[in-house]
């Protein structure tokens, strides 16, 4: 069974401090990503710290193919705030 590896920043410049916060508070988390067509994928979220407003989902190959610049929605548990 092999991974699928993506990077991914903001669609929106405006929502990047809003991203930024949520991986520095996620690193390592699991969460799921819903793509274009409404299904629901499981991943692993990681923050990469060398590459600002940048993140990381790890999820298996064979669950989705994303192409490059394809928009997906992180689906985040609810914070406690």
């Amino acid at each position: 069974m092999g991974v699928a590896l993506v990077t991914f920043h903001q669609a929106n410049s405006s929502d990047g401090p809003r991203l930024g916060e949520l991986l520095r508070q996620s690193d390592g988390a699991s969460i799921e990503f819903e793509t274009s067509d409404g299904r629901s994928h499981s991943a692993t979220v990681f923050r990469l710290g060398t590459c600002f407003g940048r993140g990381l989902l790890v999820f298996p190959a064979e669950s989705v193919h994303l192409t490059a610049g394809e928009r997906f929605r992180l689906k985040y548990p609810q914070a406690s705030r």
